[in-house]
């Protein structure tokens, strides 16, 4: 199997389980578990080479399951409710605990083109199709979609991912 990191280096798909399974013992079940499911799923897009679409999907459940938490947990929280919520939570932690500014460099390094594309992308934008719909409220999407792209450029000169 080919992995995208080479043996050895820490973000091995083996060498993040021996890592988990090293410190799950320290860590209350829903997290651990999480984390398990997280791997699982990610050594499992890392075994899918031909597919990319099936790789992605399988990032994508990996990635949730890292960050969705417990139904009672999530609804005694104080994040916004909902998927979204869980997210920005999950996000802002991650954030938090980041010393290194390594979330920030990858977004800067390698997603800050890729989301930009999407910020000019007015088909992706839900305001625009709610609009299109007739939907009352979204008259103004033009301006809005512009003031995310202005928060964008703005948080990414300030260092700041929070994602409110």
């Amino acid at each position: 199997m080919v992995y995208r990191y080479p043996a050895g280096n820490p973000l091995h798909p083996e060498a993040l389980k021996e890592k988990q399974r090293a410190l799950r013992d320290g860590f209350s079940t829903p997290p651990t578990l999480r984390a398990h499911r997280s791997l699982s799923w990610l050594r499992r897009a890392e075994a899918e080479q031909e597919e990319q679409d099936v790789r992605f999907i399988l990032l994508w459940i990996g990635f949730n399951a890292a960050y969705a938490g417990d139904v009672e947990a999530s609804a005694s929280s104080s994040a916004p409710e909902g998927e979204r919520g869980l997210f920005q939570s999950f996000f802002s932690t991650l954030v938090k605990f980041d010393g290194r500014h390594r979330v920030y460099d990858a977004v800067r390094e390698r997603f800050t083109q890729d989301i930009r594309l999407l910020l000019d992308n007015l088909y992706v934008y839900h305001p625009f199709w709610q609009h299109q719909r007739g939907v009352s409220g979204y008259e103004d999407w033009e301006q809005e979609l512009e003031r995310g792209r202005l928060a964008f450029n703005h948080a990414l000169r300030e260092h700041d991912l929070t994602l409110t």
